[in-house]
């Protein structure tokens, strides 16, 4: 008997961020698929019956023209013949979705339709045939060669290029292994480090304790940061295996290419995630027991693609929240400043935060609504006595407690024990902005990089992105490449605030300017004209190049003209829009390029 297939549901997310179509209807991809029930009967009524399959000679040009909701044409294989069909009307029946098939329409999906449903006759859709395809000649197409088992995509693909592919093996009698390889992904693959940790994430949503069904499956998400997007999958996982999100791993593989005719091979190093899932007992003695000798599927596929890191998360989606425990709620220092330590269970979320990048936390309001802000992470040793190792299951963050705000007061009431909600972390800057220059688009791999200095400039509450950054290069140093051990990046700080009383761990700032004498500078800029008790590191004044000057141009830089940094230094800004416009003005005067000023942006 052949053996079942598995369960294989592929979608694309990179559509429009708003959900609507290129006309402006309705999110199709939101709508459930009619299914293939309701297709039969349709099949089976009078009307369709009269349809006369088409015999037209269909060009490679003429199909590529049909990509959109309304008009989607694709080519695939039909009795020994390459057939074009209309599948505009099945496209709201397909079982896989609609978007699988529009991510395909203009294109021969032949592989596409073989790598998913090689069992299922194209006879189904017969009558909606519109011709049959005339291959260009090779090599003289205005498209990609549609020979090759790849689509051309209704829309642009991702800086990516190729999609991760996965797989699932039963390890032993007690685990199944899933694991994604991500075949474009060399930067990491050559130059991992404790930072590419902190690309993915895996958050178990468990079927609901008030099911009806016994059977009911879990949702299983996982996301790794790539390069400019994100690559998404989302399970639904049967209900005899357990994820265990706190055995998610990100390591490096090598493969072999097949021996030429010299027998010489190629060694090519890959990025491979993992993900352990155990088998559970079935409490519904009726159900299919799934066991390490039968295992059919690990469940089916919702959604497989690369999405923009400005898509990601969704906000709407209950899904895209875990719920998390207060441990540890106080002022600091008697500032205007909130100490928050979140924790959630390993059982339910393996989620660490790439620096640079934000949550959405919101709190339950008193009419059943919620209230929502983006916070930064801080390290989680705030008082910098040693280097906070980065942690998956908890995050702390710094709220400034404004007093007649909607949601900070709420946040300054927290007790320990108190619940919130996170959303999944969210952030357009890659992983390693640190420690790989940008490069152009046309290049593959970008370079590791040491910059000989990083600027921070801050307002406000714009300190908090910061803080996490100062933990990891002084007190772990993540800038010291390997391949450059002899050298060391210097982080000076400019931090603007309007009284002594808005700032907070200055003591703790002013430490670490004693420890790392030759590495790390501090300048705390006060506009309030009434300030006082100011010292060595603090002055009077706003945003301007003078001020710039005395701030950056220090330690290894002193004296130095602005206009030999060239790319040397790295910009990181965060505060109010007027402050960044004031800031990336000052930079254009030093000749800056573009792509060594970072601006955090709530």
């Amino acid at each position: 008997m052949a053996k079942k297939p598995p369960e294989i549901s592929v979608t694309d997310e990179t559509i429009n961020p708003s959900g609507e179509t290129s006309s402006g209807s309705l999110p199709i991809r939101k709508k459930r698929p009619l299914g293939i029930g309701q297709w039969l009967s349709i099949m089976n009524s009078a009307e369709y019956q009269l349809i006369n399959p088409g015999t037209s000679i269909i060009s490679d040009k003429e199909l590529a023209q049909h990509n959109t909701a309304e008009n989607m044409w694709m080519a695939l294989p039909q009795e020994g013949k390459l057939c074009v069909f209309d599948v505009t009307k099945f496209a709201q029946y397909h079982p896989g979705g609609f978007d699988v098939l529009l991510q395909n329409s203009g294109t021969d999906a032949s592989e596409a339709y073989r790598l998913a449903h090689s069992y299922v006759n194209v006879n189904m859709i017969g009558k909606l045939r519109k011709g049959f395809l005339r291959r260009s000649q090779f090599g003289r197409s205005a498209l990609p060669n549609q020979l090759l088992p790849s689509m051309t995509h209704a829309r642009p693909q991702t800086k990516e290029g190729k999609k991760p592919n996965w797989r699932w093996a039963v390890q032993n009698d007690e685990v199944v292994v899933l694991t994604i390889r991500f075949p474009q992904f060399q930067t990491v693959a050559h130059t991992m480090s404790w930072i590419d940790g902190l690309r993915s994430l895996v958050v178990w949503h468990a079927p609901s304790s008030q099911s009806s069904t016994s059977c009911a499956r879990g949702l299983l998400i996982i996301r790794t940061l790539l390069e400019g997007a994100y690559h998404r999958i989302v399970f639904r996982i049967l209900p005899s295996l357990l994820p265990l999100p706190s055995s998610l791993r990100l390591s490096t593989v090598e493969s072999e290419s097949t021996p030429d005719v010299a027998g010489n091979v190629v060694v090519t190093k890959h990025v491979q995630l993992s993900l352990e899932m155990t088998f559970t007992k079935q409490s519904d003695h009726n159900a299919p027991i799934l066991t390490p000798k039968h295992v059919p599927s690990i469940g089916s596929v919702l959604t497989d693609g690369i999405v923009a890191t400005h898509c990601e998360p969704d906000l709407d989606d209950d899904k895209s929240f875990i719920t998390c425990r207060v441990v540890e709620s106080n002022r600091l220092d008697k500032s205007r400043y909130r100490f928050l330590r979140l924790s959630w269970s390993s059982e339910t979320a393996w989620m660490p935060v790439p620096l640079g990048h934000h949550v959405i936390l919101r709190v339950r309001h008193e009419n059943g609504h919620w209230l929502s802000r983006p916070y930064t992470p801080i390290c989680h040793n705030p008082f910098f006595t040693g280097h906070s190792s980065h942690c998956a299951t908890d995050l702390c963050l710094l709220v400034k407690v404004y007093p007649d705000g909607q949601l900070s007061p709420r946040i300054d009431r927290l007790q320990c024990g108190d619940l919130v909600q996170i959303s999944l972390p969210a952030g357009q800057l890659p992983a390693n902005f640190l420690t790989h220059m940008e490069q152009s688009p046309y290049s593959v791999i970008p370079q590791p990089f040491v910059y000989s200095a990083v600027f921070m400039l801050a307002a406000g509450s714009g300190i908090t992105p910061m803080l996490r950054i100062i933990d990891a290069m002084l007190l772990y140093d993540i800038l010291r490449h390997p391949l450059q051990k002899s050298q060391l990046s210097t982080v000076h700080l400019i931090w603007f605030e309007r009284t002594e009383d808005d700032f907070v761990l200055v003591q703790e700032l002013n430490e670490l300017c004693a420890r790392f004498p030759s590495r790390f500078t501090l300048l705390r800029v006060l506009s309030e004209r009434n300030s006082e008790s100011l010292d060595g590191m603090s002055t009077k004044g706003v945003i301007s190049e003078a001020i710039c000057r005395q701030g950056l141009l220090n330690l290894n830089l002193s004296d130095q003209d602005p206009s030999v940094l060239d790319t040397r230094a790295l910009w990181l800004v965060c505060g109010p829009s007027g402050f960044h416009e004031a800031v990336v003005k000052i930079a254009q005067q030093w000749a800056v390029p573009e792509h060594c000023i970072i601006q955090f942006k709530g």
